[in-house]
Protein backbone atom coordinates (compact mmCIF):
# COMPACT_ATOMS: atom_id res chain seq x y z
CA UNK A 1 0.00 0.00 0.00
CA UNK A 2 1.43 3.62 -1.10
CA UNK A 3 1.03 6.82 1.19
CA UNK A 4 -1.76 8.17 -1.21
CA UNK A 5 -3.85 4.59 -1.20
CA UNK A 6 -4.72 5.50 2.39
CA UNK A 7 -4.13 9.48 2.31
CA UNK A 8 -7.90 11.28 0.55
CA UNK A 9 -8.14 15.02 -0.18
CA UNK A 10 -11.77 15.52 -1.60
CA UNK A 11 -12.73 18.57 -2.99
CA UNK A 12 -15.97 20.75 -1.59
CA UNK A 13 -16.14 22.35 -5.11
CA UNK A 14 -19.79 24.64 -3.64
CA UNK A 15 -17.41 26.59 -0.90
CA UNK A 16 -14.98 27.80 -3.42
CA UNK A 17 -14.55 31.21 -2.96
CA UNK A 18 -11.80 34.27 -3.31
CA UNK A 19 -9.34 34.37 -0.50
CA UNK A 20 -8.42 37.17 1.50
CA UNK A 21 -4.90 37.62 -1.05
CA UNK A 22 -7.35 37.31 -4.08
CA UNK A 23 -6.73 34.16 -5.16
CA UNK A 24 -9.28 31.24 -5.52
CA UNK A 25 -9.42 29.54 -2.28
CA UNK A 26 -10.62 26.14 -2.29
CA UNK A 27 -12.01 23.67 0.69
CA UNK A 28 -11.34 20.18 1.19
CA UNK A 29 -11.90 17.19 3.03
CA UNK A 30 -8.66 14.78 4.44
CA UNK A 31 -8.95 11.35 5.40
CA UNK A 32 -7.22 10.46 7.63
CA UNK A 33 -6.43 14.51 8.91
CA UNK A 34 -3.09 16.20 8.83
CA UNK A 35 -1.65 15.57 11.23
CA UNK A 36 0.69 18.12 12.82
CA UNK A 37 2.42 19.61 16.85
CA UNK A 38 -0.92 21.74 16.73
CA UNK A 39 -3.14 18.90 16.40
CA UNK A 40 -5.33 16.74 13.62
CA UNK A 41 -6.99 18.67 10.87
CA UNK A 42 -9.37 17.01 8.74
CA UNK A 43 -10.94 20.42 6.98
CA UNK A 44 -8.94 22.80 5.24
CA UNK A 45 -8.43 25.50 2.70
CA UNK A 46 -6.07 25.43 -0.02
CA UNK A 47 -4.75 29.15 -1.37
CA UNK A 48 -2.29 29.94 -4.32
CA UNK A 49 -0.19 32.46 -3.72
CA UNK A 50 2.07 34.60 -5.66
CA UNK A 51 5.59 32.60 -4.02
CA UNK A 52 3.68 29.44 -2.49
CA UNK A 53 0.73 27.57 -2.20
CA UNK A 54 -0.61 27.28 1.47
CA UNK A 55 -2.68 25.43 3.92
CA UNK A 56 -5.02 26.32 6.86
CA UNK A 57 -7.49 25.16 8.91
CA UNK A 58 -11.30 25.78 8.09
CA UNK A 59 -14.92 24.62 9.32
CA UNK A 60 -17.35 22.29 7.83
CA UNK A 61 -18.16 25.27 5.05
CA UNK A 62 -14.51 26.03 4.20
CA UNK A 63 -14.08 29.21 5.85
CA UNK A 64 -10.61 29.86 7.62
CA UNK A 65 -10.64 29.25 11.49
CA UNK A 66 -6.90 30.19 11.50
CA UNK A 67 -5.10 32.25 9.51
CA UNK A 68 -1.62 30.61 11.23
CA UNK A 69 -0.79 28.29 8.10
CA UNK A 70 -0.53 24.65 8.52
CA UNK A 71 1.59 24.18 5.67
CA UNK A 72 3.62 26.41 3.05
CA UNK A 73 4.32 24.53 -0.47
CA UNK A 74 6.73 26.58 -2.37
CA UNK A 75 7.36 23.89 -5.07
CA UNK A 76 3.29 23.51 -5.98
CA UNK A 77 1.28 26.01 -9.06
CA UNK A 78 -2.10 24.64 -7.42
CA UNK A 79 -4.35 23.27 -4.66
CA UNK A 80 -3.72 20.05 -5.93
CA UNK A 81 -0.05 20.03 -6.10
CA UNK A 82 0.22 21.31 -2.77
CA UNK A 83 -1.92 18.29 -1.21
CA UNK A 84 0.13 15.74 -3.63
CA UNK A 85 3.53 16.82 -1.75
CA UNK A 86 1.74 16.55 1.14
CA UNK A 87 0.74 12.88 0.60
CA UNK A 88 -2.80 13.40 -0.20
CA UNK A 89 -4.82 12.08 -3.50
CA UNK A 90 -6.81 14.48 -4.52
CA UNK A 91 -10.45 12.66 -5.44
CA UNK A 92 -13.39 15.17 -7.24
CA UNK A 93 -16.13 15.25 -5.43
CA UNK A 94 -19.38 13.51 -6.05
CA UNK A 95 -21.70 15.73 -8.81
CA UNK A 96 -24.55 16.61 -6.43
CA UNK A 97 -26.79 17.39 -9.86
CA UNK A 98 -26.42 21.37 -9.71
CA UNK A 99 -23.74 21.63 -12.57
CA UNK A 100 -24.78 24.10 -15.62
Amino acid sequence: MTVTDSRIATERPEHRRTSVIGSEQRHYDLRPGLILARGEFSSVAVATGAKAVYVYAADENGSITDFETLAVVVSAKDPEGALLQLGYEVEAAADNGDSA
